[in-house]
C-alpha cells in the first residue's frame, strides 16, 4: 500500500475511537424546548461553550488539515515545480496565483520630504508627495498613506503646541 495512504489509515485509526466516545445513539438524544430560563438569557457571542470547557487548543489541526498535510508531505517540491511550468505553458490564472503568493504585498519607498517644525510645514511635505504621485514615483495608494502619515504627525505638532501654549498660561495665572 501506498505511505500516504497508510497516513490516512493511521490517522483514521487513531480518531476513531475518540470520535466513538464522544457520539451519542439517536436513541438517548433529545429532542425537548429549552427551559424558559434558558430561552430569556441571550447567547453571548464569542463564548459559545459551557463553563470549563475552553473549546480547542491554539494550533491544533483538524482531521483533513492532518489528511491533507500527510498527502502533501515530500510531494511540496514537486507540486510547486509543476505550478510553475504550468504557469509558463500560458495559464493565467497560475500565474496570477503564483505571483499573488510571491511578491510582496508591499514595497519600501524612500521620499525625501522636507523638516516638519511645525504644523504649516505640512503643505510643502505633502507637495513633495502629491508631485512624487504625478510623476509616477509613488502609487496613489502610496501617496494616500504618505498623506495620512503626514496628517497625523500635523496634528500631533499642533496638540503638543496648544498643550505648551495651555501650560504657559495656567502658569502665567498662578503667578498672579
Amino acid at each position: 500500500m501506498h505511505p500516504r495512504f497508510l497516513a490516512i489509515k493511521r490517522c483514521r485509526l487513531a480518531c476513531a475511537p475518540a470520535v466513538e466516545a464522544h457520539a451519542k445513539p439517536m436513541s438517548e438524544t433529545t429532542t425537548t424546548q429549552p427551559d424558559a430560563a434558558e430561552a430569556e438569557q441571550p447567547r453571548r457571542r464569542g463564548r459559545p461553550f459551557a463553563k470549563g470547557n475552553p473549546g480547542r487548543r491554539p494550533g491544533s489541526l483538524n482531521k483533513s488539515s492532518q489528511i491533507a498535510s500527510a498527502l502533501l508531505q515530500g510531494e511540496a517540491e514537486h507540486l510547486i515545480r509543476t505550478a510553475i511550468e504550468i504557469a509558463k505553458g500560458g495559464d493565467k490564472d497560475m500565474l496570477k496565483f503564483l505571483l499573488g503568493r510571491l511578491l510582496p504585498k508591499e514595497r519600501a519607498v524612500r521620499l525625501d520630504l522636507p523638516i516638519i517644525d511645525f504644523a504649516s510645514d505640512a503643505v510643502d511635505a505633502v507637495a513633495t508627495v502629491t508631485q512624487a504621485v504625478s510623476v509616477g514615483q509613488l502609487t496613489p495608494a502610496e501617496g494616500a498613506a504618505f498623506g495620512s502619515l503626514i496628517a497625523s504627525y500635523s496634528r500631533t505638532i499642533d496638540s503638543t503646541e496648544l498643550e505648551q501654549k495651555i501650560n504657559r498660561l495656567e502658569a502665567k495665572l498662578q503667578s498672579n
